[in-house]
């Protein structure tokens, strides 16, 4: 698959992904909003511990990209804070999650869609008992016996060029995998990475190569009935320049393709 076909595919499912979306919710600018509140005592942590191997951005680094893109109206981060995220998310259909809209920018002036696929019956915004990066929520699932290794997938409705999520520690280690696919179909494969049982929330965070962009990203949990928490996922789309080339090009294969058609 050549990167044209790559990013129509995508488009493609963006559109069908629209009438799915079952939350809108506006991003914010700071990543790991209360990093210094964290307690020992208790086991519990409300700032990234750790930085997952196979990811090319530190956590300052992701953080300032992150900061700058949403001043700059091109990212932001979800926190699941908001009201929008008190109740369970539905899947739309067996193997689908209902996708979310995010108004991002410091004037929440674009949006972008994330959708995901897994097993789990929701989505649900959630406490965790070894603590979250932000306020008292952040993204969980029911337990996913029977899927594809624990598979988490969010895919966003137009190619973005940087991404970062952190798992959370939970009642129990894990061992997580993420995979970032880029808009030429190459995959990165994050090496398995051991979260602990506490203090050791673990931030992936990938930024892809210049000329590339990210299409999917996949979060991998090696035992497959394991429940995951999440928070704070941010994302940096590129220049509107970019996105502009991307929109040309697919209107340009439609009209070879409808010229095709013709003969």
């Amino acid at each position: 698959m050549n990167t044209t076909t790559s990013i129509i595919a995508l488009f493609a499912s963006s559109i069908l992904a629209y009438g799915q979306v079952i939350i809108n919710t506006t991003a914010v600018g700071i990543y790991d909003a209360l990093p210094n509140a964290t307690d020992i005592g208790t086991g519990t942590s409300t700032q990234v511990n750790t930085l997952a191997a196979g990811s090319n951005l530190s956590l300052e680094q992701f953080s300032a990209d992150v900061f700058t893109a949403f001043n700059n109206n091109q990212g932001g981060v979800v926190d699941f804070e908001g009201t929008e995220w008190t109740n369970n998310l539905p899947a739309q259909s067996p193997n689908l999650i209902g996708a979310f809209n995010v108004s991002y920018g410091i004037d929440a002036s674009k949006t972008i869609t994330f959708s995901g696929t897994a097993t789990s019956a929701a989505w649900t915004a959630t406490g965790n008992a070894q603590g979250l990066l932000s306020g008292a929520k952040g993204l969980g699932s029911n337990t996913l016996t029977g899927h594809n290794n624990g598979q988490y997938t969010f895919t966003p409705s137009l190619p973005i060029e940087s991404f970062g999520i952190t798992v959370l520690s939970r009642n129990a280690a894990r061992t997580i995998t993420a995979k970032f696919t880029l808009d030429d179909a190459s995959v990165i494969t994050f090496p398995g990475e051991a979260i602990g049982l506490t203090l050791d929330h673990t931030l992936f965070a990938y930024k892809a190569p210049i000329g590339k962009l990210i299409t999917d990203i996949q979060i991998n949990d090696a035992v497959v009935s394991n429940f995951l928490r999440m928070d704070d996922m941010a994302f940096v789309v590129p220049e509107p320049s970019t996105y502009a080339l991307i929109m040309a090009s697919i209107c340009a294969l439609l009209a070879l393709v409808r010229n095709r058609n013709k003969r």
